[in-house]
């Protein structure tokens, strides 16, 4: 179960934590232990920017797995100069869940470092595209 501060984090971007035996709808997840791993390790400021790299388009709110999560957070790490509107900006361009599905095609690696690095790839282009 998710601890208070990253329960209400949560609610603050309007998505919810379910029992696992719960079908997942819109904004739902089944991540607590991704979701609570980020929150402890990295606190809540960069899970903050988690979650708005994750509900940037409509679509992701569909698809809030934890590789997803946790691989969005491993990209986050290293752009912590970015800000949250640079962020929003560049994944408002990621299709999070086509990236996920091309990262299972690639099994037998793991789906966490694979899906890391198509997400690096495309936060890396569109950094090109933006720079003066």
């Amino acid at each position: 179960m998710l601890n208070n501060k990253a329960s209400a984090l949560m609610t603050a971007f309007d998505l919810r934590c379910v029992p696992v035996q719960q079908r997942c709808a819109q904004s739902e997840t089944h991540a607590f232990g991704a979701i609570q791993s980020i929150f402890d390790r990295y606190g809540a400021d960069h899970l903050a920017r988690v979650l708005h790299c994750l509900t940037a388009r409509e679509e992701t709110r569909a698809g809030l797995w934890s590789e997803t999560i946790a691989s969005v957070s491993d990209c986050l790490l290293f752009r912590s100069d970015w800000t949250v509107e640079r962020l929003v900006s560049a994944f408002e361009g990621i299709d999070l869940e086509a990236r996920r599905t091309s990262a299972i095609k690639l099994r037998p690696w793991p789906v966490r470092a694979t899906l890391r690095s198509l997400i690096d790839i495309d936060l890396t282009a569109w950094e090109g595209s933006h720079t003066g």
